[in-house]
């Protein structure tokens, strides 16, 4: 849960595991999933479980069988690092939710598209050396001429 090991994933499989873990945990676990997958990826879970109140995240594409598509949401989530003052670790924490966009939030999102497109990729890694945050493709292109 500290941070996801791949990103740009067609499919997530996550069949009846979030039932075991905490409330917090399973959002967590849901927020982490729709930043790993790619846009229109699907996530699969368990006939018990559920992306819970993240309805803005994933859309329902067979409800039967639990299937759900990721969204692109105005306000894209993001994957920031909190402090943990009991593991003394990262964790994941949830964006500050903001009830109506403003110049501030646009400029963000301007922000965010000429970024991921023309900044170098990269890792956000703390003293310890754990990765708190992907910047970009980071998976190595294979090309053959």
């Amino acid at each position: 849960m500290a941070d996801p090991p791949f990103s740009k994933l067609d499919l997530i499989s996550c069949r009846n595991v979030l039932i075991y873990l905490t409330p917090l945990a399973q959002r967590r676990v849901i927020e982490t999933f729709h930043y790993a997958l790619s846009a229109g990826g699907y996530l699969v879970l368990g006939e018990s479980e559920t992306v819970g109140e993240h309805t803005e995240l994933f859309g329902v594409v067979d409800k039967k069988q639990k299937i759900y598509s990721r969204k692109t949401t105005a306000a894209l989530p993001y994957l920031r690092a909190a402090a943990d003052p009991q593991a003394g670790k990262a964790t994941l924490a949830p964006p500050p939710r903001q009830d109506a966009a403003g110049p501030a939030d646009f400029q963000r999102e301007a922000d965010r598209l000429v970024l991921g497109r023309y900044a170098p990729v990269g890792v956000l890694i703390n003293d310890n050396l754990d990765i708190l945050q992907f910047r970009g493709r980071t998976t190595r292109i294979c090309r053959r001429r």
